[in-house]
């Protein structure tokens, strides 16, 4: 899939999660809220300063908006690479992923 494409199902990945719609984020980031669904889709193609922008905006760090390794999959398709992950892993690796899961979970 096209990295854009990705990048931008991120961006709206974020923006649900904290559970806002994008005419608030648009207004609070003083853009047009279309121009903001463009880049959501993939269509736009946003500077520096409105990248740096969204993600102040959202509230997390900019790398956040480039994290597009588990975009786009299905729930079906990460629970099958975390299988993989987990049966991969021995010992302290192991255990330092229950402990990484158990914190999310507080």
């Amino acid at each position: 899939m096209d990295k854009r494409k990705l990048i931008g199902m991120r961006i709206k990945e974020l923006r649900r999660a904290r559970g806002v719609s994008q005419e608030v984020v648009a207004e609070k980031m003083g853009i047009d809220s279309k121009y903001l669904g463009f880049i959501e889709q993939g269509r736009g193609n946003p500077t520096l300063a409105v990248l740096i922008k969204l993600a102040e905006t959202l509230r997390v760090d900019i790398d956040q908006l480039f994290n597009i390794r588990w975009t786009g999959l299905s729930d079906a398709d990460i629970r099958r690479k975390l299988r993989s992950i987990l049966d991969d892993a021995e010992g302290e690796r192991l255990r330092e992923m229950a402990v990484l899961l158990r914190a999310r979970d507080l």
